[in-house]
């Protein structure tokens, strides 16, 4: 993996704020309503700022499904105006598990979003900006790709004499896909200039929702399962990483072909 260095100028600062629902909530990314039954793993709203003494950007990404304009363009600017930056250099994005809460006010199951914890929610948001801010320490930056082609399929396919078809089931034949994917993992890292600790991972995957585990249980799935590994295994309790989901919405793990992998 080649890397780059930005210049000693940089400043970056890092924060992790739960905001997983203590009340009672229903859960997105499904085709029926599903109740929550507990929670298998946290939620969290994780900041990263980098500053230039010119320029400031804040990157911010949530465990959950998604966030409509309307939500999302305030979010941004409260946060913009609170770091005093445009609104353009504050980048909020969502993981997409579909084992966070329901975020529309009314989804088309009939599934409603918890206000209380919504509204909750964004001031936690909110926090985990004003604090990755307040916490700017010199910093050293590097980046690089990698590959990870393995759980990658493209989940539409032409048919054998027909039509395209969305993860084709037998009897139905698929031919073969009906678009690319993209094994790419582009990754920038973010470490403070004097002890070399790691601060910050940001990456990004284009991978469609892929779940384990219990289906009616609060989790980040391997959103979150990423952010814990990079802390073991080459940062520190401290270490913030952000696994962001790239285009992705015809890419997924099931190999429709069934050709060996």
């Amino acid at each position: 993996m080649s890397t780059h260095q930005l210049p000693n100028s940089l400043l970056a600062g890092v924060a992790e704020l739960d905001i997983t629902p203590s009340e009672s909530v229903e859960l997105a990314g499904s085709m029926v309503r599903r109740p929550c039954e507990g929670v298998n793993d946290p939620l969290y709203a994780r900041a990263v700022v980098l500053a230039n003494g010119s320029t400031r950007l804040a990157f911010i990404l949530l465990d959950l499904i998604y966030l409509g304009d309307d939500d999302c363009q305030p979010l941004r600017k409260r946060i913009a105006d609170l770091l005093g930056i445009p609104i353009a250099n504050v980048s909020v994005s969502c993981t997409h598990t579909h084992r966070g809460p329901v975020i529309r006010k009314t989804n088309s199951y009939g599934a409603r979003r918890n206000e209380a914890w919504f509204t909750w929610m964004l001031e936690r948001v909110v926090e985990s900006a004003k604090q990755a801010s307040e916490t700017l320490v010199p910093a050293e930056a590097a980046w690089g790709k990698g590959r990870e082609g393995r759980p990658q399929y493209n989940r539409r396919w032409h048919l054998e004499g027909g039509p395209v078809r969305t993860n084709p089931r037998p009897p139905e034949r698929p031919s073969h896909p009906a678009g690319p994917t993209d094994p790419d993992l582009p990754v920038l890292l973010i470490r403070t200039a004097e002890e070399g600790e790691l601060l910050a991972v940001i990456a990004n995957y284009s991978l469609h929702y892929i779940g384990d585990g219990p289906g009616r249980k609060i989790s980040a799935d391997y959103f979150g399962a990423f952010a814990e590994a990079v802390k073991c295994r080459i940062g520190t309790p401290r270490t913030v990483a952000l696994l962001t989901h790239g285009a992705s919405g015809d890419i997924n793990n099931l190999n429709a072909a069934g050709t060996p992998t």
